[in-house]
């Protein structure tokens, strides 16, 4: 469906909430005597102007149509209409709703896309700029010799005890005395 089209079914939805909240207000009031040919005379041009908006829609050009029952009083044809007038409204409101619903998907679809394209941008701009960096690093290392620590001395071993030489024997006089 065209902007276009959308926009004047948007107005026609508008044009039938109106008309529908004025039949239920005069049907609750009790006041509507004269006005059952005028409301509906506002109807069909309101239905009218929907099937020109929707020619190859049947349910709108065929069933939506107003046939006023002969002899009718007021009440009987505001009652008429208002039933009329509410369905046109829901099915006008529902197409609206269903195309809104379409146009929303297009549109997140859309910047699904979008998306992928940025993306795709950042990281072709990112290789580029890394492989630019990583061509103008000069690496230049230098591996000093490895300095092999001199081994520490190692402790001198201990002196053995000095030894004093007891004769057994005199230990053994010592002890008989």
């Amino acid at each position: 469906m065209d902007e276009h089209k959308t926009k004047d079914l948007e107005q026609l939805a508008l044009a039938l909430k109106a008309l529908a909240a004025s039949v239920e207000k005069m049907l609750m009031i009790g006041e509507f005597a004269g006005l059952g040919d005028v409301v509906a005379k506002k109807y069909q041009v309101l239905h009218r102007h929907a099937a020109g908006l929707l020619p190859d829609d049947f349910f709108v050009r065929e069933v939506l149509a107003l046939e006023l029952t002969e002899g009718a009083d007021d009440r009987a044809k505001l009652a008429q209409v208002s039933l009329m007038v509410s369905q046109l409204r829901d099915y006008v409101e529902g197409l609206l709703k269903v195309e809104r619903r379409a146009t929303f998907t297009a549109e997140i679809d859309d910047l699904k896309g979008l998306g992928r394209e940025i993306q795709d941008q950042i990281l072709s701009i990112t290789r580029q700029s890394l492989r630019r960096a990583i061509r103008s690093i000069d690496v230049n290392v230098e591996i000093p010799e490895p300095k092999i620590p001199k081994p520490p001395r190692p402790p001198e071993p201990p002196h053995p005890p000095k030894s004093k030489r007891h004769d057994r024997r005199h230990e053994d006089d010592d002890d008989l005395i």
